[in-house]
């Protein structure tokens, strides 16, 4: 695949987090007119000014539809156990990436967000682990993922 110098900046000003996943191990091998040179001094200014902290009402209404979402599931889960998971679940991906933006520190890829987690709040990264992995009931996963909630919005956490 081969994307402008323009579509590049232009995803990377859009993606800030990507971009600063991707250009933090890449490695230019050829570049005859500089464009990913160009690139990547885009993303290192990006990089350098910080991710951005979220603002109170968007981070109110974070923590607002998570709660919403949950109070959601453990309603279907009275007669519909797999969708109040899936919808537990989707949320709960959702909550992990806002971990790190109330933190303002560049969110990794999901595949790695657990495995980051870990050494910036065990706490959270235990409740995640059980919630995904452990073969509690969904009324127990609902119970941590309150518990996971607090962590979420807690910096000192």
């Amino acid at each position: 695949m081969h994307f402008s110098e323009a579509t590049a900046t232009a995803y990377f000003s859009e993606n800030r987090d990507a971009a600063a996943d991707a250009w933090s191990s890449a490695k230019i091998l050829y570049d005859p007119d500089g464009s990913l040179a160009r690139v990547r001094e885009h993303v290192a200014a990006i990089v350098a000014q910080g991710k951005p902290p979220l603002d109170a009402a968007r981070t109110h209404y974070l923590r607002a539809a998570a709660e919403d979402r949950f109070r959601a599931a453990a309603g279907l889960a009275t007669n519909n156990d797999a969708a109040a998971r899936m919808l537990l679940f989707e949320r709960l991906l959702d909550l992990v990436g806002t971990f790190f933006d109330v933190r303002r520190i560049w969110t990794p890829p999901t595949k790695r967000r657990l495995d980051a987690i870990a050494p910036i709040s065990p706490d959270l990264h235990g409740l995640l682990t059980r919630i995904f992995c452990a073969d509690d009931s969904t009324t127990e996963k609902l119970r941590l993922a309150h518990l996971a909630l607090s962590l979420v919005f807690d910096p000192s956490s």
